[in-house]
């Protein structure tokens, strides 16, 4: 039997000052295969990174199944997948994210749910809790989203061609759980229209290929500022002067990785971004990935 196979894009969220309404989709991905009926029980066969944490015994991936199928009635059949990983698990780089939407297009599909694109976001939103990386690693590109209820609405805009990321991972995991738990339940009026302008402006410069405005919008007051007591070097590489093919830096969703996005120079970035980890004590290691314009892939037997 043909299996379905899926592929989820990594992604960025918040950018700095888009807390929990920004993302960006990076070209590191999950990939699934699955077949129904092809065994008698659901069997699971894990490849790349994260292994301990992806196949535990209620892995993500199960769950979001499992949560697809039972908030629309059905029971999943038996099925076998097989999985490829190249997202850090625990780095801010959208592994929950991109576990749940396959998880939940695998189940749509073993089901035949024949789920809309609305639909998949607002169970992927109840289950990761914020709709920024869902929704970036759905369709690719930037995209700005808001929840309400359990309608997730969203718009992409296309970030300029010349640019790219520079992703740079800690040697170390950082729980998301862990980085909210550092955030102030209260900011002040004066931090809150800070970021409100600057993520504003952000999209506008995307729109408008501005990209000479994109180290200004991405500077933070809401989350960075706290979480940086967890990241040791933070805070001298959210400092680093741009120009120079550096357009902007910015923690990328909860951390502990680093976005740096950048039209040139992009080894150089990298390296100095490293080195700044090291002098904190910090091994890391450079990524450089390009925006992925796509959004998931779905490839139906046949």
């Amino acid at each position: 039997m043909t299996a379905f196979r899926i592929t989820v894009p990594a992604s960025s969220g918040n950018l700095g000052s888009g807390f929990d309404c920004l993302s960006l989709a990076l070209g590191l991905y999950l990939q699934v295969e699955v077949e129904r009926g092809a065994v008698s029980e659901a069997r699971m066969e894990f490849h790349g990174e994260g292994e301990g944490t992806f196949l535990s015994g209620d892995n993500l991936m199960l769950r979001a199944m499992r949560h697809a199928a039972v908030r629309h009635g059905v029971a999943l059949p038996p099925f076998r997948m097989k999985i490829w990983n190249d997202i850090p698990f625990s780095r801010g780089l959208g592994s929950s994210s991109a576990a749940i939407l396959a998880g939940i297009l695998a189940a749509d599909w073993l089901s035949g749910l024949s789920l809309s694109e609305g639909e998949v976001l607002s169970l992927a939103c109840g289950l990761e809790g914020h709709p920024d990386n869902v929704a970036s690693a759905l369709a690719g590109d930037l995209v700005v989203s808001a929840v309400e209820g359990e309608t997730v609405y969203w718009a992409k805009v296309e970030l300029s061609a010349a640019v790219r990321a520079v992703v740079v991972v800690p040697d170390f995991e950082l729980d998301t759980h862990v980085a909210r738990s550092v955030l102030p339940a209260l900011v002040s009026r004066e931090d809150a229209v800070f970021n409100l302008q600057r993520a504003a402006l952000l999209v506008a410069s995307a729109a408008k290929n501005e990209l000479s405005w994109l180290g200004f919008t991405m500077k933070d007051r809401l989350h960075q500022p706290y979480r940086a007591r967890l990241i040791p070097g933070l805070d001298s590489i959210l400092a680093l002067p741009l120009g120079d093919g550096l357009l902007g830096v910015a923690l990328s969703g909860a951390g502990p990785s680093v976005l740096a996005l950048a039209t040139d120079r992009h080894q150089e970035i990298g390296q100095r971004i490293q080195q700044l980890f090291a002098e904190h004590g910090v091994r890391s290691q450079p990524r450089l990935l390009d925006i992925d314009r796509q959004g998931i892939r779905r490839h139906e037997p046949g």
